[in-house]
């Protein structure tokens, strides 16, 4: 559960990537839903659009036999991707 608090809300901070050297975790008293609903209502309050959600953990552990693994990796992860529209918009605007 904490890799998709320290993934989105890590995405949600303004330090630049090249000055984080490593993740922000916070502690989240609560269920994975409960955890994916507050990064994806995290996003959205910062006026960005969720393109797509990847459900990596249920991905992992359907496919853990199919490689020959037994590890583990994830109990649940969820990878959220978005952008800015008025970011977006000034690139594209730009070229």
């Amino acid at each position: 559960m904490r890799h998709i608090l320290t993934a989105g809300l890590l995405a949600l901070t303004a330090i630049p990537a090249s000055a984080a050297d490593e993740a922000v975790t916070y502690p989240f008293n609560g269920s994975f839903d409960d955890a994916a609903f507050a990064v994806e209502n995290a996003i959205i309050g910062r006026g960005l659009v969720i393109d797509y959600v990847s459900h990596t953990g249920e991905m992992l552990a359907r496919t853990a036999e199919d490689v020959g693994s037994d590890t583990e990796l994830f109990t649940e992860a969820d990878i959220f991707l978005f952008c800015s529209a008025q970011l977006s918009r000034k690139v594209m605007e730009a070229d």
